[in-house]
Protein backbone atom coordinates (compact mmCIF):
# COMPACT_ATOMS: atom_id res chain seq x y z
CA UNK A 1 0.00 0.00 0.00
CA UNK A 2 1.42 3.05 -1.08
CA UNK A 3 0.43 7.12 -0.48
CA UNK A 4 1.91 9.66 -2.66
CA UNK A 5 4.70 6.61 -3.04
CA UNK A 6 5.76 6.09 0.20
CA UNK A 7 5.33 2.10 1.02
CA UNK A 8 3.17 2.89 3.96
CA UNK A 9 4.51 -0.77 5.22
CA UNK A 10 7.68 1.04 6.09
CA UNK A 11 6.02 3.10 8.81
CA UNK A 12 6.73 0.85 11.93
CA UNK A 13 10.34 0.08 10.78
CA UNK A 14 10.56 4.01 10.05
CA UNK A 15 9.48 4.05 13.92
CA UNK A 16 11.85 1.66 14.62
CA UNK A 17 14.74 3.23 13.17
CA UNK A 18 14.25 6.73 14.37
CA UNK A 19 13.23 5.40 18.77
CA UNK A 20 16.15 2.66 18.49
CA UNK A 21 19.10 4.40 16.73
CA UNK A 22 20.09 1.12 15.73
CA UNK A 23 19.22 -1.46 12.77
CA UNK A 24 19.77 -4.40 14.70
CA UNK A 25 17.86 -3.44 17.60
CA UNK A 26 14.84 -2.60 15.46
CA UNK A 27 15.46 -5.50 13.17
CA UNK A 28 14.86 -7.49 16.66
CA UNK A 29 11.78 -6.10 17.31
CA UNK A 30 10.14 -6.31 13.32
CA UNK A 31 10.78 -10.00 14.47
CA UNK A 32 12.87 -9.93 11.02
CA UNK A 33 16.86 -10.43 9.89
CA UNK A 34 19.01 -7.48 9.72
CA UNK A 35 19.22 -7.70 6.63
CA UNK A 36 15.76 -6.86 6.09
CA UNK A 37 15.77 -3.97 8.20
CA UNK A 38 19.11 -2.98 6.28
CA UNK A 39 16.98 -2.84 3.26
CA UNK A 40 14.15 -1.49 4.47
CA UNK A 41 16.54 1.29 5.48
CA UNK A 42 18.05 1.89 2.23
CA UNK A 43 13.90 2.08 0.74
CA UNK A 44 13.26 4.94 3.25
CA UNK A 45 16.59 6.76 2.74
CA UNK A 46 15.87 6.68 -0.92
CA UNK A 47 12.73 7.77 -0.68
CA UNK A 48 13.25 11.04 1.75
CA UNK A 49 16.40 11.62 0.02
CA UNK A 50 18.05 11.29 3.43
CA UNK A 51 20.79 9.30 5.59
CA UNK A 52 18.30 9.70 8.57
CA UNK A 53 20.86 7.53 10.18
CA UNK A 54 24.71 8.58 10.70
CA UNK A 55 27.14 7.09 12.13
CA UNK A 56 28.89 9.35 14.64
CA UNK A 57 31.72 7.60 16.59
CA UNK A 58 30.39 4.22 17.80
CA UNK A 59 27.25 5.10 17.76
CA UNK A 60 24.01 6.06 15.05
CA UNK A 61 22.89 9.34 15.46
CA UNK A 62 19.42 11.06 13.48
CA UNK A 63 20.02 13.68 11.12
CA UNK A 64 18.26 17.12 11.38
CA UNK A 65 15.40 15.82 9.41
CA UNK A 66 14.61 12.69 10.71
CA UNK A 67 15.13 14.10 14.55
CA UNK A 68 11.71 16.03 13.37
CA UNK A 69 10.51 13.15 12.60
CA UNK A 70 10.81 11.60 15.54
CA UNK A 71 7.05 12.50 17.06
CA UNK A 72 5.34 12.43 14.10
CA UNK A 73 5.90 9.46 13.18
CA UNK A 74 4.75 8.42 16.46
CA UNK A 75 1.63 10.00 16.83
CA UNK A 76 0.90 8.53 13.43
CA UNK A 77 1.28 5.37 14.66
CA UNK A 78 -0.82 6.06 17.81
CA UNK A 79 -3.54 7.67 15.50
CA UNK A 80 -3.74 4.23 13.62
CA UNK A 81 -3.60 2.25 17.00
CA UNK A 82 -5.86 3.86 19.04
CA UNK A 83 -8.45 6.13 16.82
CA UNK A 84 -8.88 3.58 13.75
CA UNK A 85 -8.04 -0.25 14.83
CA UNK A 86 -10.51 -0.28 17.38
CA UNK A 87 -13.55 -2.43 18.09
CA UNK A 88 -16.66 -0.54 17.72
CA UNK A 89 -17.86 -2.43 21.10
CA UNK A 90 -16.98 -4.46 23.73
CA UNK A 91 -18.68 -6.37 26.97
CA UNK A 92 -16.45 -5.23 30.54
CA UNK A 93 -17.52 -8.79 31.79
CA UNK A 94 -16.45 -10.94 28.35
CA UNK A 95 -13.50 -9.09 27.47
CA UNK A 96 -9.86 -9.16 28.64
CA UNK A 97 -8.29 -5.96 29.07
CA UNK A 98 -4.91 -4.50 29.17
CA UNK A 99 -3.41 -1.55 30.66
CA UNK A 100 0.16 0.13 31.15
CA UNK A 101 -0.03 2.59 34.13
CA UNK A 102 2.81 4.70 35.56
CA UNK A 103 2.14 5.51 39.38
CA UNK A 104 4.08 6.31 41.91
CA UNK A 105 5.05 3.72 44.95
CA UNK A 106 2.72 5.49 47.12
CA UNK A 107 -0.35 5.36 44.97
CA UNK A 108 0.62 1.33 43.90
CA UNK A 109 0.53 0.96 48.09
CA UNK A 110 -2.51 3.04 48.84
CA UNK A 111 -4.85 3.36 45.68
CA UNK A 112 -4.26 -0.08 43.74
CA UNK A 113 -4.69 -3.03 46.10
CA UNK A 114 -7.97 -2.03 47.60
CA UNK A 115 -9.09 -0.67 43.93
CA UNK A 116 -8.11 -4.23 42.41
CA UNK A 117 -10.24 -5.77 45.01
CA UNK A 118 -12.76 -3.65 43.17
CA UNK A 119 -12.67 -4.77 40.00
CA UNK A 120 -12.50 -8.54 41.37
CA UNK A 121 -15.62 -7.94 42.96
CA UNK A 122 -17.45 -6.55 40.07
CA UNK A 123 -15.69 -9.79 37.69
CA UNK A 124 -14.02 -7.42 35.24
CA UNK A 125 -11.15 -8.91 33.49
CA UNK A 126 -8.37 -6.54 33.89
CA UNK A 127 -4.31 -6.56 33.51
CA UNK A 128 -2.03 -4.14 34.59
CA UNK A 129 1.92 -3.70 33.89
CA UNK A 130 2.68 -1.41 36.35
CA UNK A 131 5.27 1.22 35.72
CA UNK A 132 7.31 3.98 37.91
CA UNK A 133 5.84 7.40 37.91
CA UNK A 134 7.28 9.40 34.85
CA UNK A 135 9.53 12.50 35.78
CA UNK A 136 8.43 13.74 31.75
CA UNK A 137 4.57 12.85 31.39
CA UNK A 138 4.45 14.48 27.52
CA UNK A 139 6.93 12.42 26.74
CA UNK A 140 5.43 8.91 28.49
CA UNK A 141 2.19 9.87 27.01
CA UNK A 142 3.19 10.62 23.71
CA UNK A 143 5.75 7.75 23.14
CA UNK A 144 3.18 5.65 24.34
CA UNK A 145 5.07 3.78 26.79
CA UNK A 146 1.65 4.47 29.16
CA UNK A 147 -2.27 4.32 28.81
CA UNK A 148 -2.76 6.44 31.65
CA UNK A 149 -0.64 8.12 34.05
CA UNK A 150 -1.71 8.73 37.90
CA UNK A 151 0.20 11.66 39.07
CA UNK A 152 -0.29 15.07 41.46
CA UNK A 153 -2.01 18.02 39.75
CA UNK A 154 1.28 19.83 39.73
CA UNK A 155 2.40 17.40 37.04
CA UNK A 156 0.02 17.44 34.40
CA UNK A 157 0.85 18.88 31.26
CA UNK A 158 -2.25 20.85 29.53
CA UNK A 159 -1.40 19.08 25.85
CA UNK A 160 -3.65 16.03 27.32
CA UNK A 161 -7.23 15.39 28.94
CA UNK A 162 -7.11 14.76 32.82
CA UNK A 163 -9.42 14.34 35.76
CA UNK A 164 -9.17 14.88 39.32
CA UNK A 165 -8.99 10.96 40.94
CA UNK A 166 -8.78 12.13 44.61
CA UNK A 167 -7.07 14.64 47.46
CA UNK A 168 -4.89 13.46 49.74
CA UNK A 169 -4.01 15.10 53.06
CA UNK A 170 -0.47 14.72 55.01
CA UNK A 171 0.66 14.09 58.17
CA UNK A 172 3.63 13.60 60.18
CA UNK A 173 4.77 10.13 61.64
CA UNK A 174 6.73 9.07 64.45
CA UNK A 175 7.54 6.33 66.55
CA UNK A 176 5.77 5.55 69.41
CA UNK A 177 9.20 5.74 71.10
CA UNK A 178 10.44 8.74 70.24
CA UNK A 179 12.36 10.02 72.91
CA UNK A 180 10.96 13.29 72.52
CA UNK A 181 7.38 12.87 70.87
CA UNK A 182 6.04 9.51 72.75
CA UNK A 183 4.17 11.52 75.59
CA UNK A 184 3.01 14.34 73.09
CA UNK A 185 -0.67 14.61 71.86
CA UNK A 186 -0.09 17.49 69.99
CA UNK A 187 2.87 18.79 67.46
CA UNK A 188 4.05 22.09 67.38
CA UNK A 189 6.23 23.88 64.63
CA UNK A 190 8.93 23.79 67.28
CA UNK A 191 9.06 20.22 67.35
CA UNK A 192 8.37 19.47 63.54
CA UNK A 193 11.49 21.93 62.64
CA UNK A 194 13.94 20.47 65.60
CA UNK A 195 13.80 16.66 64.85
CA UNK A 196 15.50 15.08 62.07
CA UNK A 197 13.55 14.22 58.81
CA UNK A 198 13.57 11.21 56.52
CA UNK A 199 12.42 12.81 53.06
CA UNK A 200 11.35 10.96 49.65
CA UNK A 201 14.00 12.60 47.00
CA UNK A 202 12.64 11.36 43.22
CA UNK A 203 14.95 10.96 40.78
CA UNK A 204 17.47 13.63 38.77
CA UNK A 205 17.35 15.51 42.06
CA UNK A 206 13.60 17.04 41.72
CA UNK A 207 11.28 17.54 44.79
CA UNK A 208 8.50 15.46 46.07
CA UNK A 209 5.36 16.98 46.42
CA UNK A 210 5.15 17.65 50.15
CA UNK A 211 9.10 18.75 49.57
CA UNK A 212 7.51 21.64 47.20
CA UNK A 213 4.99 23.05 49.09
CA UNK A 214 7.56 23.02 52.35
CA UNK A 215 9.44 25.24 50.20
CA UNK A 216 6.98 27.48 48.69
CA UNK A 217 5.91 27.92 52.66
CA UNK A 218 9.49 28.34 54.08
CA UNK A 219 9.39 26.54 56.70
CA UNK A 220 12.53 25.09 57.95
CA UNK A 221 13.51 21.31 57.95
CA UNK A 222 16.47 19.12 58.76
CA UNK A 223 16.65 16.79 56.70
CA UNK A 224 19.12 13.48 57.80
CA UNK A 225 17.79 10.78 55.62
CA UNK A 226 16.48 10.23 52.30
CA UNK A 227 15.10 7.44 50.09
CA UNK A 228 14.00 6.93 46.63
CA UNK A 229 10.50 5.60 47.74
CA UNK A 230 7.68 6.78 49.68
CA UNK A 231 6.64 3.21 50.96
CA UNK A 232 10.43 2.85 52.37
CA UNK A 233 9.21 5.84 55.12
CA UNK A 234 7.83 4.17 57.64
CA UNK A 235 9.22 1.03 57.93
CA UNK A 236 12.46 3.64 58.48
CA UNK A 237 10.61 5.65 61.07
CA UNK A 238 9.83 2.55 62.66
CA UNK A 239 11.70 2.70 66.43
CA UNK A 240 14.28 5.23 65.02
CA UNK A 241 14.37 9.34 66.58
CA UNK A 242 13.26 10.55 62.77
CA UNK A 243 9.98 12.15 61.51
CA UNK A 244 8.50 12.29 57.98
CA UNK A 245 5.44 14.55 56.25
CA UNK A 246 3.90 11.95 54.46
CA UNK A 247 0.71 11.10 52.89
CA UNK A 248 -2.42 10.13 55.56
CA UNK A 249 -3.22 7.15 53.88
CA UNK A 250 0.03 6.34 53.53
CA UNK A 251 0.75 6.67 57.52
CA UNK A 252 -2.35 5.16 58.22
CA UNK A 253 -2.26 1.46 56.18
CA UNK A 254 1.21 1.21 58.27
CA UNK A 255 -0.18 2.52 61.66
CA UNK A 256 -1.35 -0.91 62.28
CA UNK A 257 1.67 -2.70 62.05
CA UNK A 258 4.33 -1.35 63.55
CA UNK A 259 5.04 1.64 66.17
CA UNK A 260 4.11 4.55 64.54
CA UNK A 261 1.95 7.50 65.36
CA UNK A 262 0.59 10.03 63.16
CA UNK A 263 0.53 13.56 64.13
CA UNK A 264 -1.43 16.99 62.89
CA UNK A 265 0.61 18.83 61.25
CA UNK A 266 0.66 22.12 63.27
CA UNK A 267 -0.71 24.49 60.11
CA UNK A 268 -2.36 24.27 57.31
CA UNK A 269 -1.05 22.08 54.54
CA UNK A 270 -1.47 22.06 51.13
CA UNK A 271 -3.67 18.98 49.29
CA UNK A 272 -2.58 16.90 46.69
CA UNK A 273 -4.80 16.78 44.04
CA UNK A 274 -3.75 13.22 42.61
CA UNK A 275 -5.38 12.87 39.24
CA UNK A 276 -5.29 10.61 35.88
CA UNK A 277 -4.31 11.66 32.22
CA UNK A 278 -3.86 9.68 28.93
CA UNK A 279 -3.26 10.67 25.60
CA UNK A 280 -6.10 12.53 23.30
CA UNK A 281 -6.02 10.08 20.80
CA UNK A 282 -7.18 7.94 23.51
CA UNK A 283 -10.45 10.00 24.22
CA UNK A 284 -12.55 7.61 21.55
CA UNK A 285 -10.49 4.35 22.82
CA UNK A 286 -13.81 2.38 24.68
CA UNK A 287 -11.08 0.20 26.66
CA UNK A 288 -9.70 3.25 28.17
CA UNK A 289 -12.33 5.36 29.20
CA UNK A 290 -14.35 2.29 30.51
CA UNK A 291 -11.01 2.23 33.05
CA UNK A 292 -10.89 5.94 33.54
CA UNK A 293 -14.92 5.20 34.42
CA UNK A 294 -14.60 2.81 36.99
CA UNK A 295 -11.56 4.58 38.47
CA UNK A 296 -13.68 7.37 38.68
CA UNK A 297 -16.10 5.63 40.06
CA UNK A 298 -14.41 3.42 42.75
CA UNK A 299 -12.30 6.95 43.86
CA UNK A 300 -15.86 8.72 44.40
CA UNK A 301 -17.87 5.85 46.33
CA UNK A 302 -15.42 4.03 48.45
CA UNK A 303 -12.19 5.28 48.42
CA UNK A 304 -12.92 8.43 50.38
Amino acid sequence: MRYKNLDLNLLVALNLFLEEKNVSKAAEKMFITQSTASSALARLRNYFNDELLIQVGKQMELTPRAKKMVEPVKLILMSIDHQIIQPPEFDPYTLEMSFTLCLSDYTLVTFIPVFLQFIKDRGYKINFDFKPQSIDPVKTLESDEADLLIIPSQYLTEKHPHENLYTEEFVCIASKNHPRLKKKKALTLQDLEGEKHIVMKPPQNLDSVESIAIKKMKLKRKVALTTFSFSSIPELISDSEYIAIVHKRLGEKYLQRSDLYLFSLPFDFPLMHQSIQWHRFRNDDLELQFLIKIMNEFSNTLFL
